[in-house]
């Protein structure tokens, strides 16, 4: 049974907020003081999100918008680039900003 895509996408941002939180290098000394230290592959697999299909290929099979509301929220400043191979572009690194730490903080 299915439940409301408001609650699957609301249980999607919270995965991946823990998710984001338990890869964050933290360094107030740094310039980028809060950055995703792990690979977004890494990632998508940590908050179950990750299909491997029989011929190898990998996708994320994430609502589409759901990770890109942290950045929509500013809570994610995400550098993205062009990749090559597929051509869209995709999230090459990530930092928490303030905002999504403070949120983290009250939960």
């Amino acid at each position: 049974m299915r439940i409301h895509a408001r609650s699957e996408n609301r249980q999607v941002l919270d995965v991946l907020s823990l998710t984001l939180v338990a890869n964050c290098d933290y360094n107030p000394d740094s310039d980028y003081p809060s950055e995703i230290m792990a690979p977004l592959k890494h990632i998508d697999v940590a908050r179950g999100m990750l299909q491997v299909y029989e011929n190898g290929r990998k996708a994320c099979n994430s609502p589409p918008e759901a990770s890109s509301v942290h950045e929509q929220l500013r809570y994610v400043i995400v550098l993205h680039e062009k990749d090559n191979d597929s051509g869209p572009n995709k999230p090459l690194r990530l930092w928490l900003s303030e905002k999504f730490l403070r949120y983290a903080a009250s939960l």
